[in-house]
């Protein structure tokens, strides 16, 4: 009886194990099917490009400037600046100002 256990056990576990292998590689299927698609490779002697960009700088819980652009690059070797193609900035005054 203990071997006809011993096997009803092993056979269980090895029943277990596959389900749940079976059950990763059908998942691990539909994640790839449904991943989005990859982005086209950037043009040769660019570093960055962001549609849609902004930045936002808070001191304390107030914004202090916003900045958002719709087109944003950053050519190699052309130092910190970026070339944004529709710049909008907004500065924010403090509206209770420390004394």
């Amino acid at each position: 009886m203990r071997r006809g256990a011993r096997c009803l056990l092993l056979l269980a576990i090895a029943a277990i194990l596959g389900s749940v292998v079976v059950a990763y590689r059908a998942k691990k299927r539909e994640m790839r099917a449904l991943a989005p698609s990859r982005p086209q490779p950037l043009p040769p002697g660019m570093t960055s490009s962001a549609a849609n960009w902004s930045h936002t700088q808070m001191v304390a819980n107030h914004i202090t400037y916003y900045i958002e652009a719709d087109d944003f690059r950053e050519l190699k070797d052309s130092g910190p600046e970026p070339l944004p193609r529709f710049l909008v900035l907004r500065a924010v005054r403090d509206r209770n100002p420390v004394n």
